[in-house]
């Protein structure tokens, strides 16, 4: 019996499949002091509503693109050169009474609100788009980053918040400057968002803390309060312990928003009350991030996704904690965002470092079966399907009736012979062959749970085959050489060893699971307690973890049922390669007593789906034979000995028990070796007539 090495696998790469991409070229020497030469913003204007904008800045150069898939038609609407470095644009309506959306741009020391205006063309040049100041203002500090939105609950537009290199927080309404606060404990400037929902400033510090603060807080902390040493308290702050790169605010309810920040190493979401609702810890380096919903904020089963990229090119989607898809990008982008374009919706942009633009789509590559015809829903004949229908039944009623399972005939017709037949397992693509030479079989397999079935099988058939010729005296024997056993023996530890690593992973859902529900019983208790008490509490903090909690214990279930099938894949692994050994043992190891001791010790037969405690039940068993059959000295019983305040699956207890398992299978298979000689002079003995053909055997 031969073990084969056909190992092959097929790689399925998912990436982001490029829609459309801008033109590649080198940025121009970027100017000292400044490292936000680049920015990406997407938003639909009025001059443009078929379709998403998206607006980039490059140092000096203010570029509105309108992606289309026509490659013949320009996709750039508008290119401006401004003149001053442009650290940051945003889109919004900044004015009073206007009904499009503005281009806000801010410059180291002044801000500038341009509108997007389309005009027809009298000519065959096309029409024109043109970008039209409309305010732009001056201030004397310097700038280093921006927030906008509707400050003081203002509905009629967006008032802005600048934010200077000292950390100063400058408010302006249009070209009006409002007033201006000094927080503590500012020595660089971090990310700054504002929050509508509840009318506040999500600040990140330099000491690594995050601290929210209302637009009424900052109104009242104005330049003459920070004169007479009055201190402002934060409405409520979090320490983060890393840098905080960058923050996005996003509506998720009609009550609340969620708040993302993205560290070092970190995501973390919080509620605008403070409550953290999810903290993911990633093994890799991010570089940007972009928070969305799937469906509205008001529906009852919207979706908060998020796309983080990291610094080796590749984006992953998450929702809560969990990871939903991860693929390869074109380049490391230093801003990514969503679009919805005329003929693409919901498209991924990205900006690299370098100023290219690239809008791309989730998809699968490479193409496994690129000359296959595209499927067509085509219209078929009934009467023609009906009679493939009864061809293919008979054939399968012909195959059952067969209690040969196959003919000389149909073995050929596949590309079998008289000497080799190969069979191949549909569920996992593995393959088994047969050889034939005299009065010899091979078998050659991908791995050794592939041997196990059909050397069962085999073995039964040739029985019962020579059963049927009359030939009682009928025996065969197994021959394989040292290495074959080495790699059996590795293979079967293996394969315990993952069995006990998917049955540790269930435990700990279970026991999450456990955790989780009684908190579920918990939090209803308590809002019961909130619900009759007069007057009813404030349940909506209780109903959200409750909400969350549900949620959560929905996600640990279907973990459970996907880790109970790993559980119940790795046994029948385990007991394949098992089963196989003591078929090998049977055939080699002349004294039977020994052999039926494994074969009871191992108990393979007692694994089945909803009983896995086989590690457990092995473990006394080898311990016995350990010390009363091998003889072994005081000192490898010590070692060997499992440690009693400990569980069988853990580390140390699991390492001893591989060594158990080891150290009877190397012993059983030496003495089978030690008779070896004594094995193939019974066999020259022995007269094994070849009757028939494999073929008619099978």
């Amino acid at each position: 019996m031969q073990n084969g090495v056909n190992n092959y696998f097929i790689i399925d790469m998912a990436v982001l499949k490029p829609w459309w991409t801008s033109a590649r070229q080198q940025l121009d020497e970027t100017v000292p002091g400044v490292q936000n030469a680049c920015s990406l913003k997407v938003e639909k204007f009025n001059s443009h509503s078929d379709s998403d904008c998206i607006v980039i800045s490059e140092e000096y150069l203010l570029k509105i693109y309108k992606p289309l898939p026509n490659q013949d038609t320009s996709n750039i609407v508008l290119e401006s050169q401004l003149g001053e470095i442009i650290l940051q644009i945003e889109t919004g309506k900044f004015l009073a009474g206007s009904v499009d959306r503005q281009i806000l741009v801010l410059h180291p020391q002044s801000y500038a609100i341009y509108t997007l205006e389309r005009k027809e063309g009298h000519t065959d040049a096309g029409d024109q788009n043109v970008l039209k100041l409309m305010i732009k203002h001056s201030f004397t500090r310097k700038a280093e980053s921006l927030t906008h939105g509707p400050f003081g609950n203002v509905k009629s537009r967006n008032f802005i918040c600048i934010q200077g290199i000292e950390g100063s927080l400058s408010f302006f309404d249009q070209d009006t400057f409002l007033f201006m606060c000094i927080l503590d404990n500012i020595i660089i400037p971090g990310p700054i968002c504002y929050i509508a929902s509840c009318d506040s400033f999500v600040i990140c510090k330099s000491t690594w803390i995050l601290e929210i603060y209302s637009y009424q807080q900052l109104r009242e902390f104005s330049e003459l309060n920070v004169r007479q040493n009055k201190k402002n308290i934060p409405q409520w702050i979090y320490n983060a312990g890393e840098e905080v790169t960058s923050v996005q605010v996003i509506q998720t309810s009609n009550n609340f928003s969620s708040i993302i920040a993205l560290g070092e190493r970190h995501l973390y979401c919080f509620q605008d009350n403070g409550l953290m609702k999810f903290m993911i810890k990633f093994d890799y380096m991010p570089t940007c991030f972009y928070a969305y919903l799937i469906g509205w904020f008001y529906e009852p089963g919207a979706r908060l996704l998020v796309m983080v990229a990291s610094d080796d090119a590749k984006l992953y989607v998450y929702e809560n904690t969990s990871l939903l898809w991860s693929c390869d990008l074109l380049d490391v982008p230093i801003s990514i965002s969503r679009c919805f374009l005329k003929t693409l919706p919901g498209g991924i942009v990205t900006l690299s470092n370098t100023g290219v633009v690239t809008v791309c789509y989730l998809g699968t590559e490479p193409d496994l079966n690129s000359n296959a015809a595209p499927m067509i829903n085509e219209e078929g004949d009934p009467e023609q399907i009906q009679s493939e229908l009864e061809t293919v039944e008979e054939a399968l009623q012909a195959i059952v009736e067969n209690k040969e399972d196959f003919s000389e005939k149909e073995l050929f017709q596949y590309g079998g012979s008289s000497e080799i037949v190969t069979f191949s397992y549909r569920a996992i693509k593995k393959t088994v062959t047969f050889k034939s030479s005299g009065e010899q079989y091979s078998i050659e397999a991908d791995d050794f749970p592939e041997i196990a079935s059909i050397l069962d099988y085999f073995v039964v058939k040739l029985m019962d085959h020579f059963a049927r010729m009359g030939l009682t005296d009928f025996r065969f024997y197994i021959k394989c050489d040292k290495d074959f056993l080495k790699q059996l023996i590795h293979n079967f530890l293996k394969s315990i060893e993952a069995h006990a690593r998917e049955r540790i992973t269930l435990k700990s859902l279970e026991d999450d699971l456990d955790i989780l529900q009684k908190q579920f019983t918990l939090i209803q208790k308590r809002l019961l307690v909130q619900y009759g008490s007069l007057p009813p509490g404030d349940c909506d903090q209780l109903e959200f973890l409750m909400k969350d909690t549900h949620k959560r214990i929905q996600d640990s279930v279907h973990k459970i049922i996907q880790s109970r099938e790993n559980v119940c894949r790795s046994s029948t692994t385990l007991m394949s390669i098992g089963h196989l050994i003591i078929h090998i043992l049977k055939q080699t190891t002349p004294n039977d007593f020994k052999v039926k001791l494994i074969e009871e010790m191992l108990s393979l037969s007692t694994i089945y789906e909803l009983h896995q405690e086989w590690e457990e039940a092995v473990t006394q068993a080898s311990s016995y034979i350990v010390n009363n059959v091998l003889q072994k000295s005081e000192k490898d019983k010590e070692k060997l000995a499992p440690v009693t305040e400990q569980g069988i699956l853990s580390h140390i207890n699991l390492k001893r028990f591989l060594k158990q398992i080891r150290m009877l299978l190397d012993k059983m298979f030496s003495d089978a070796w030690t008779d070896d000689t004594e094995a193939t002079a019974h066999t020259t003995k022995e007269k094994v007539t070849r009757i028939e053909e494999l073929v008619e055997v099978i």
